[in-house]
């Protein structure tokens, strides 16, 4: 870990005052990214399982606060030095006082492995540190059946790894492609009311206030010239056909009740002058768009067009 960040009142700091700055097409070559990969025994369960990644992300936090600090098992700034992972991972941050939301350092995936499945938890920046414990959490978590509300019991028999290079997908030239079509691997959360049509431009822009404050975890201020990419993404044409909207139920174990969301589904296409959100698009795809990006949502794949 950083000298410059070993207590949550510094790393809450490092957030706030970012010590680099780098331009957009130097995050993915400058973002630390880990991913524990936990291999499992199952046919059953599908990368789009909302109810699992949402059962697990909670799983994850319950084992989390079964080694926090009393601090943080109160809902309050971790008093260790480092940190307990339970306040690096759930505790809501921002910015200063700018009253804007650091993301979480961390989002979920699942993958189908031949005849079984992959769980991906996966760390950017100094959250990398925590990885040890978090791989322990993840363990003990997966040791015991999984009961997401909804949904049927999960017993998993698992094997484990660390990875830690990340592979961003950007396009093969940067100056030759000419649009980009995202498959939504997971329903996209927008923030909307039900029936209310989505902005395009603002699934973008969202992706890219998400990317640049993800690198406020490596202690990095991202310089990007936002009007512009803003004036570039609302001159580009889109197509939503393949777009599907869909109310979503997800079980709160801290509220102890069904909360509902409004999410899209599907596949959109951007066509047009798109090299300077190339970037974002590709750096994006590891860290997932819109709202609950850390329990899985919003993850999608990019296929470039040329």
């Amino acid at each position: 870990m950083s000298e410059t960040a070993s207590s949550s009142a510094e790393i809450d700091d490092w957030l706030a005052r970012p010590r680099h700055r780098i331009s957009l097409s130097e995050l993915s070559q400058s973002l630390d990214v880990a991913e524990l990969r936990l291999f499992v025994e199952t046919t059953d369960i599908g990368v789009e399982d909302h109810l699992l990644l949402n059962a697990l992300r909670g799983a994850l936090g319950d084992q989390l606060l079964t080694v926090a600090s009393m601090a943080s098992r109160a809902g309050a700034s971790c008093t260790w030095q480092p940190p307990c992972a339970l306040d690096l991972l759930y505790r809501s941050r921002q910015i200063g006082n700018s009253g804007l939301s650091v993301p979480t350092p961390f989002v979920l995936e699942l993958e189908r492995t031949g005849e079984g499945l992959c769980i991906i938890v996966r760390l950017f920046g100094l959250s990398v540190d925590w990885m040890p414990g978090v791989a322990d959490a993840c363990t003990r978590m997966l040791q015991q059946p999984i009961h997401p509300r909804g949904h049927g019991e999960v017993e998993f028999h698992l094997d484990r790894r660390v990875v830690t290079e990340a592979v961003f997908p950007m396009p093969d030239d940067v100056d030759q492609f000419s649009g980009v079509v995202l498959e939504l691997v997971t329903p996209l959360d927008y923030r909307a009311k039900a029936g209310k049509v989505i902005n395009p431009v603002s699934i973008l822009t969202g992706l890219l206030n998400r990317v640049t404050g993800m690198a406020r975890w490596q202690g990095l201020d991202v310089v990007a010239d936002v009007q512009a990419l803003k004036s570039q993404a609302v001159a580009l044409s889109c197509d939503m056909n393949a777009i599907e909207p869909m109310t979503y139920r997800r079980w709160s174990g801290r509220q102890a009740r069904w909360i509902e969301g409004n999410a899209i589904r599907g596949t959109i296409a951007f066509q047009g002058e798109l090299d300077t959100w190339a970037d974002v698009i590709a750096v994006g795809a590891l860290l997932h768009a819109g709202r609950r990006a850390s329990a899985g949502y919003g993850r999608y794949r990019p296929a470039f067009v040329y």
